[in-house]
């Protein structure tokens, strides 16, 4: 289950780290941002990260949390969003 992302928002072409918290997160699970799987790190069962080179257009980001065996996903009820370089 998602409870949160850190940062919420990043301007495009930034590089950042991004942390997903929860809760019952597994060993093997792994963050998808935007539809693509990154590669993530579980810290425990309640923090992943990911290393993320924003390089798409503005707008929001469908981010989610899937499991080892990629059968169940669990969706992040808001959209991370993706705001234009100034």
């Amino acid at each position: 289950v998602l409870s949160g992302l850190e940062p919420a928002a990043a301007n495009s072409g930034s590089r950042l780290s991004l942390s997903v918290s929860g809760a019952n997160f597994e060993s093997g699970v792994f963050i998808r941002f935007g539809g693509v799987a990154l590669n993530t790190t579980f810290i425990s069962s309640s923090l992943l990260t990911a290393q993320l080179e924003l390089d798409r257009p503005s707008g929001n980001v469908a981010v989610q949390v899937v499991s080892a065996d990629g059968a169940v996903t669990i969706p992040w009820r808001e959209r991370w969003l993706l705001s234009e370089l100034r």
